[in-house]
């Protein structure tokens, strides 16, 4: 519960002032997890990278005290603080959720949501969307194998690389379905 809160708290702050001591505490929560750090950055890489395509357009789209000017594109100081506050909170954010999740079982998780008040039908639906990820991840690495005995290469990209691939997110899909 005290995590929720503090995830929602951090999604709140509109002020760069309080980024530090976001900081510091979601630093403080981490290392009393013990979870190493080679997770964190794991788990952080992918939604970084979504993250970084705002981060690199959003100091030239918004403001109006300019600190550099290159042509047409222009540096402004809203942007930037804007940047720092984003991404201050998405890594506090990201990390607090990885230590709600990463330190307890899963199991553990859901039946903690339903004491606190989780109707039971969206717990299983929970449990069951978990249990299905993994069915079709291990059918994706059954294909991804079968594929590759075949003679399979994806690292030259062109038409029929395209074709075995989109004929494998097919089947894929079809086998997730039945």
């Amino acid at each position: 519960v005290g995590l929720g809160a503090l995830i929602f708290a951090f999604s709140s702050v509109q002020t760069l002032v309080l980024l530090p001591a976001m900081g510091i505490a979601t630093g403080i929560l981490f290392k009393l997890s013990n979870l190493p750090m080679g997770f964190w950055w794991q788990r952080l890489r992918l939604p970084g990278l979504f993250l970084l395509g705002l981060v690199v357009a959003l100091p030239f789209l918004t403001g109006e005290s300019v600190i550099v000017q290159w042509g047409i594109l222009r540096l402004t100081w809203a942007g930037l603080l804007a940047v720092a506050l984003i991404a201050g909170r998405f890594v506090c954010i990201l990390t607090l959720g990885l230590i709600l999740f990463g330190t307890a079982p899963f199991l553990e998780t859901i039946a903690a949501l339903r004491r606190l008040g989780l109707p039971p039908i969206l717990a299983d639906m929970i449990l069951l969307s978990y249990r299905y990820i993994y069915e079709v991840g291990d059918y994706f690495q059954t294909m991804k194998k079968s594929v590759r005995l075949r003679g399979f290469r994806g690292d030259r990209p062109n038409i029929a690389t395209l074709r075995t691939l989109s004929s494998l997110a097919g089947s894929l899909i079809i086998r997730s379905y039945e």
